[in-house]
């Protein structure tokens, strides 16, 4: 078999492989980017227009076009496997027409640095493509037969490549200087090359000063992935990650421009005749052991066991399976706060939340509830946290607070931009608002996208009736505030406005479980108070966690909670009175903790004693206290 037959035998494998590994195993990083901006695409003018502000906007708009197919997850791992087998078929032809005599495994080592890249949430689809479309141009300029046509054609082609692709024309301007500096004799392509580079210098700085209107940071460094903190994907990924990420970028850069040269290399150390042998049988399996190796090494570094089961839970929760979400939870525990919001809107939605809440880590406090605050009274920058703005924008819809969803969805816009989540949301608060006109808006926008068009077509044809509009919205609308609350009020407020209607379920779950989470003496003392809100709310007996507190509050003020008709579960009560027991036979401290853990993990009990929150962690650093106790302020 040629040399050229097994490069291209090995490309197809790389291929196969390449997809299942996306598709299969890193999933999830094809998940996470379509959930970002970067993969926001609609079709129309305008759209494309906003790209042209800066250098590199076709290669822009062909990765959002391009990460729009990431809705389904196979699709975008199928849309990554064609951009990196397209490089490696455009640099095996680059090292065909380089005539270059190198290991077929050779061929391969970029294209495996690039999938690796691509296992990383902030490696998008266009750097591939600026990398294929600057390769491309290289084999164009190799394509010329005569020095100055091919130096007339790089001068030319350069500021055009540059317009195109932005940064990644460097590729294209290093392979050229490297091509003319190892040209025989040296001085031939010496004046070139330093003529070249300083042409290629002044291109950006031409186009920054008199092109186009942006930072000559933008003009030197766009749009190149790990310069640029603002990408969607950086939010979930290490800072090590972020490390090996730039160390293969830099891996990937130095095999891409030596091994078009490598073949090329004088130097070949001399070997005894009686190891030869052996070399040339290590030639053929050495490599393939080293690639297996690297491929075991690489995985167990990068693979991010956390974050795959944040994705698959919230694929399960998008997709509102919340039994599947509740085992997957109970069979990887997380200290994610992030799985504790998804995990309470479960058992919420399964009616179970002053229940079971507790069976489940409860680490985060108040902030496992709503994400974005975590203060009372005036809200602080640090505690915004806006990218997970749709957690609460789908909190307070599903309660009927509209104008607060919108709220959120529209914050998540304006920190990230345009997404098909905050626009959906946003159209249909508008749409429950009665305000048909934006709702048309932005169901206008999703019309002109690939996947969401019929969404916004059944919507369409749902506002154009009025009976089918009312039909559509009526419970819903049952559940609006009648109190106005300012928007920068904290979020308690805006949950306790709903409970003037008695059917908001969710409303009251919410109001209690936050009473519980927050361990004060006055939060307790509303739930002791306000025991016939159960009736009011549908219960048919008190949850198990709010018996729980009431018989703490039984035993440590000494007083009888008129229970208005409720009673105390028998199991309950022996729980709680042998915790009560049991808490000073084990004492303070991490082994009591595991300890009491193992009898009473699931309980209301151990939360308030052993499992401290957030706001009462600071409230220790700055009192410097070591050990927990009942009714701390959060």
């Amino acid at each position: 078999m040629s040399r050229q037959l097994i490069s291209y035998v090995g490309l197809v494998v790389l291929f196969a492989l390449s997809f299942l590994v996306l598709h299969r195993i890193y999933g999830y990083v094809i998940v996470i980017q379509s959930e970002s901006n970067d993969c926001f695409f609609m079709f129309g003018r305008q759209f494309l227009m906003g790209f042209f502000d800066r250098p590199g906007a076709p290669l822009c708009y062909a990765g959002r076009f391009l990460g729009q197919f990431y809705y389904h997850t196979w699709l975008g791992a199928l849309v990554v496997c064609l951009c990196v087998a397209s490089f490696g078929v455009l640099f095996h032809r680059v090292l065909s027409k380089r005539k270059t005599n190198v290991h077929v495994s050779l061929t391969l080592i970029p294209c495996f640095l690039l999938l690796v890249l691509h296992t990383s949430t902030i490696w998008l689809v266009q750097d591939t493509l600026g990398l294929c479309a600057s390769c491309g141009a290289f084999l164009g300029y190799l394509s010329f037969r005569g020095k100055v046509s091919r130096r007339v054609s790089a001068l030319v082609a350069t500021p055009i490549i540059y317009l195109l692709l932005g940064v990644y024309a460097l590729f294209f301007v290093a392979w050229v200087v490297i091509f003319e500096l190892n040209d025989k004799p040296l001085r031939s392509g010496l004046l070139f090359g330093i003529a070249y580079v300083v042409f290629c210098i002044a291109v950006p700085l031409i186009a920054w000063r008199w092109v186009f209107p942006m930072p000559l940071l933008s003009a030197l460094l766009w749009p190149v992935t790990f310069i640029w903190p603002s990408r969607g994907g950086l939010l979930h990924c290490s800072t090590a990650n972020i490390v090996m990420d730039c160390v293969l970028a830099i891996m990937f850069c130095a095999s891409v421009f030596l091994i078009p040269y490598c073949g090329r290399l004088p130097w070949k150390p001399p070997v005894p005749s009686r190891w030869r042998a052996r070399a040339r049988r290590w030639q053929r399996v050495g490599p393939a052991i080293a690639f297996v190796i690297l491929v075991i090494l690489l995985h167990s570094i990068r693979y991010d066991t956390r974050l795959s089961t944040l994705v698959t839970c919230r694929q399960l929760y998008k997709n509102e399976q919340w039994d599947a979400l509740l085992a997957e939870v109970k069979k990887c525990p997380s200290t994610s706060v992030d799985l504790q919001f998804m995990t309470n809107f479960a058992l919420c939605k399964k009616r179970r939340l002053l229940d079971e809440m507790f069976h489940y880590p409860q680490m985060w406090g108040t902030r496992g509830l709503v994400l974005n605050f975590s203060t009372l009274g005036e809200l602080k920058p640090a505690d915004d946290d806006i990218y997970r703005a749709m957690y609460n924008s789908d909190l307070f819809f599903e309660m009927g607070h509209i104008n607060l969803a919108f709220r959120h969805a529209y914050d998540r816009i304006s920190a990230e931009g345009e997404t098909y989540d905050a626009l959906k949301r946003m159209a249909q608060c508008s749409m429950v608002n009665g305000n048909y006109a934006m709702a048309a808006k932005y169901l206008n926008i999703l019309e002109r996208t690939l996947f969401h068009s019929e969404f916004a077509r059944r919507y369409k044809a749902i506002i154009a009736d009025p009976v089918a509009a009312d039909k559509e919205f009526r419970d819903i609308r049952k559940r609006l505030p009648v109190v106005d609350v300012s928007m920068r009020q904290h979020p308690f407020f805006h949950i306790s406005a709903l409970l003037t209607n008695k059917d908001n379920r969710v409303a009251f779950d919410y109001v209690t479980a936050w009473l519980l989470l927050t361990k004060t003496k006055e939060s307790l003392f509303t739930i002791a108070q306000n025991v016939d809100q159960f009736n009011r709310t549908g219960y048919a007996s008190i949850p198990t966690h709010c018996q729980e507190v009431l018989l703490l509050w039984e035993k440590q003020e000494g007083t009888t909670i008129d229970l208005l008709g409720f009673g105390y579960d028998q199991a309950t009560t022996v729980r709680v009175n042998e915790f009560l027991q049991d808490l000073p036979r084990y004492g303070a401290g991490k082994d009591a903790a595991h300890r009491m853990q193992t009898r009473y993990g699931d309980t209301y009990m151990f939360f308030c004693y052993f499992v401290p929150t957030p706001a009462e962690l600071r409230q220790r650093m700055a009192a410097g206290i070591g050990s927990g106790t009942m009714l701390r302020q959060e």
